[in-house]
């Protein structure tokens, strides 16, 4: 078998298996015992945290926090910077494209498979939610078979 034709199986599984999925998360939904949210595009490399990821795919993980959370500081009475639940975190290849979007969970974590390369890690400002604007340009860079680890710090505004 050639390169090509191995490369276009592991596609072809990939698809079945989100197929797979989805068929399965559908059933769950119709019956009103769970949701399933897929997001992401194939050809990033993307997929849910619990999966395998493939040895030419790396993780890009993080956690997304907020701070100042408390309107006054003191050095005896610290206000550390609080997780941020359920908040969209979009992942951008070159040209600034959105190449992968992922949720944060109840403890503000997220976890993404992504092909090796440079990104940057955004989490898109909405009003209504917490955080104001995005404390500083968060850069990663994944590589094949390997943890990358973030963290995207939101100001809140408090001062």
């Amino acid at each position: 078998m050639t390169q090509s034709t191995i490369a276009l199986l592991r596609t072809r599984l990939r698809r079945m298996r989100l197929g797979a999925l989805l068929a399965f998360g559908m059933t769950l939904a119709l019956a009103g015992c769970a949701s399933i949210t897929v997001s992401g595009s194939g050809a990033a490399g993307t997929n849910t945290p619990g999966t395998e990821t493939s040895a030419t795919q790396g993780t890009l993980s993080g956690d997304v926090v907020a701070g100042p959370t408390c309107p006054v500081e003191r050095a005896e009475d610290p206000c550390p910077p609080k997780a941020v639940p359920n908040r969209e975190v979009d992942i951008l290849g070159a040209k600034n494209a959105v190449v992968a979007t992922a949720t944060t969970d109840s403890k503000g974590h997220f976890s993404v498979a992504l092909a090796p390369g440079a990104y940057t890690v955004t989490v898109p400002i909405k009003q209504g939610l917490i955080g104001m604007r995005q404390e500083n340009d968060v850069k990663a860079n994944v590589t094949a078979g390997q943890v990358t680890t973030v963290k995207v710090t939101l100001d809140t505004g408090i001062r």
